[in-house]
C-alpha cells in the first residue's frame, strides 16, 4: 500500500469520525432543544391559567368591595402575607442547613486539628537529645548511683581560696560572681573540687560543681541560705551563666539530697536554660534523652534579673560588669581576689 493510500484512508475515517461527533452532538442538542420548548409551552399555558385565575380573583375583590364586603379583600390579604411568612421560613430552614453542615464541618476539622497535636513529651525529648548531643562534656550525670568514671581528670584552676574547678568553667563563673557582686551581694565559695578517692566526693570530683552562698555565712542551713540576697540571686540568674541549682527544692525524691540553695553545677548554658526553665534536675534531664517521661512544668526562674552579656572585658584582661544602677552599703569582696 503506497504513501499516498493510506493518506486517504486516514482522511477518510477521520472524515467519518468527525461526521460522527458531529451527528451525536446535533441529536443532543436537537432533543434539549425539544425539551425547552415543551418546558416553555407549558410553563406558558401555567402562566396564562394563573393570571386568569388572579384577574378573576381581583374583579371579586372589586365586586364585594362595591357592595360593602371587604371581608374577601381581608383574606386575599391574610393569604398572600401567610404564603410570603411561608416561602422566608423555607429559605430559611434551607440556608440554615447549609450553615449547620459548614459549622459540623468546621468543628470536625477543629477536633481532627486538636487530636493531631504534638505531645510536649517528645519536644523535651527532642530538645534534650539534641542538647546533649552537643555538649555531652558538660552534662556528665554523677549521684549515689552513677559514680564518676574511673581515672576522670580535668583541667585544674586553682582560686585564690584554694578551692580548685575545671579551667574550663573558670570564666563563667567569674563571670556570674562578678555581676552577683555587682548586683550588691556578697559572697563566698564554701567549696569545690574534692578528689573521687575521698569520701563523699560525689559530683565535687568533676569540677564542675561548687558551693557558694553569703560572704559571713557560718552554717549551710537551706532555710536560712535560701533567704540570703546572695543566693537568690545566684538562683534566679545562675542559668544564664550555665549554672543550674543542682539540688533544688522539691525534688529531693529525685535528685536522692536535701534542697541546697547554695550548691552550683556547670553544665552549659543552653542546658542551664532548658533545665531551669522546665523546672528540671540532671536526673529528669537524663530521663529524657533516655525517652523518658517527666513533668512538664515551668517556671519563669530561668529569666536573669542581669543580663550576662553586660559582663565585658576591660583593657587590662579582667572582666567587669556594667553599672546596672544597683547600689548598696555593704562593701563587697573583689571576685578577682577570690578567683584569680
Amino acid at each position: 500500500m503506497g504513501k499516498n493510500e493510506v493518506w486517504e484512508n486516514i482522511k477518510k475515517y477521520a472524515k467519518v469520525f468527525f461526521q460522527g461527533i458531529g451527528l451525536f452532538f446535533a441529536y443532543v442538542f436537537h432533543y434539549i432543544g425539544m425539551f425547552l420548548k415543551f418546558v416553555y409551552k407549558h410553563l406558558k399555558k401555567l402562566f396564562k391559567k394563573l393570571y386568569r385565575i388572579i384577574r378573576k380573583h381581583i374583579r371579586r375583590v372589586k365586586k364585594h368591595m362595591k357592595a360593602g364586603d371587604y371581608s374577601l379583600l381581608f383574606y386575599t390579604v391574610l393569604g398572600v402575607v401567610i404564603f410570603i411568612i411561608l416561602l422566608i421560613l423555607l429559605i430559611h430552614g434551607v440556608s440554615g442547613e447549609k450553615k449547620k453542615a459548614t459549622t459540623t464541618t468546621t468543628e470536625s476539622t477543629t477536633e481532627a486539628s486538636t487530636t493531631e497535636q504534638v505531645d510536649p513529651q517528645a519536644v523535651l525529648r527532642e530538645q534534650a537529645t539534641y542538647i546533649y548531643q552537643n555538649n555531652q562534656d558538660y552534662l556528665m550525670l554523677v549521684n549515689d548511683t552513677n559514680p564518676i568514671p574511673a581515672g576522670y581528670t580535668f583541667e585544674q584552676h586553682t582560686l585564690n581560696s584554694g578551692y580548685i574547678v575545671d579551667e574550663r568553667i573558670y570564666n563563667d563563673l567569674l563571670a556570674m560572681l562578678e555581676a552577683c557582686n555587682a548586683a550588691g551581694s556578697e559572697y563566698t565559695i564554701k567549696a569545690g573540687y574534692i578528689s573521687a578517692d575521698t569520701e563523699g566526693s560525689g559530683e565535687y570530683a568533676t569540677g564542675l560543681a561548687f558551693d557558694v552562698t553569703a560572704h559571713d555565712v557560718a552554717e549551710l542551713d537551706a532555710a536560712v541560705v535560701s533567704q540570703l540576697p546572695t543566693n537568690q540571686w545566684l538562683m534566679q540568674n545562675c542559668s544564664s551563666f550555665g549554672f543550674i541549682v543542682r539540688y533544688p527544692e522539691g525534688k529531693e525524691s529525685i535528685t536522692g539530697h536535701n534542697y541546697e540553695p547554695w550548691h552550683f553545677r556547670y553544665v552549659g548554658r543552653d542546658a542551664a536554660v532548658f533545665m531551669t526553665t522546665n523546672n528540671l534536675t540532671l536526673e529528669e534531664f537524663y530521663t529524657l534523652v533516655n525517652g523518658g517521661t517527666v513533668s512538664t512544668a515551668t517556671t519563669t526562674s530561668a529569666t536573669p534579673a542581669v543580663d550576662p552579656t553586660a559582663v565585658t572585658t576591660s583593657e587590662d584582661g579582667s572582666l567587669t560588669t556594667e553599672d546596672t544602677g544597683a547600689t548598696s552599703e555593704t562593701t563587697t569582696e573583689n571576685p578577682l581576689d577570690i578567683l584569680n
